[in-house]
């Protein structure tokens, strides 16, 4: 064991005490302010106001940890504003698309109406002639013949 001179031994003692009692005090201050601090107070604050605010701490005290917290419920927030106006959007959307699929449905129906009613003014012969073509075409025979129904007898049980 080396022996070093006694006054650098205490020197060095002092000096790992005061860094221990100023990590103490350090400790108990920062839970001293956690403990004074107001919530309400911290939400209110703009953006600019929380980060200048939370650049004063650690990443390792509990108001850092408010702060990020304080952070993602404002984030939060922000999503739920952008998803509540899409979804305005798209019952409006659905509830347009309705109304003009009902308009367009009633006007394009509306000329075959006409249409079916005028059709009883032409002559027979122009009658004819579109039912002739809307008339389905011969098709040759299916070579598949159609079955036959098959009766089926029920032969009488036999005595034991």
């Amino acid at each position: 064991m080396d022996m070093s001179d006694p006054a650098d031994i205490i020197s060095n003692r002092i000096g790992e005490l005061s860094r221990h009692a100023a990590a103490a005090t350090h400790r108990a201050k920062v839970q001293a302010e956690f403990s004074a601090l107001d919530c309400d107070k911290i939400t209110a604050l703009s953006d600019k106001e929380l980060a200048a605010w939370q650049a004063n701490f650690g990443q390792d005290t509990p108001q850092w940890r408010f702060a990020e917290h304080s952070w993602q419920s404002r984030l939060l927030v922000e999503q739920v504003k952008v998803m509540r106006f899409a979804a305005y959007v798209g019952v409006a959307g659905t509830i347009l698309g309705g109304v003009a699929g009902a308009f367009l449905g009633a006007y394009l129906a509306k000329p075959a109406v006409d249409q079916q009613s005028n059709q009883g003014s032409k002559s027979n012969g122009q009658a004819h002639i579109q039912n002739e073509v809307l008339k389905p075409k011969d098709q040759p025979p299916s070579p598949v013949k159609p079955l036959q129904p098959v009766t089926v007898q029920q032969q009488p049980k036999a005595k034991n």
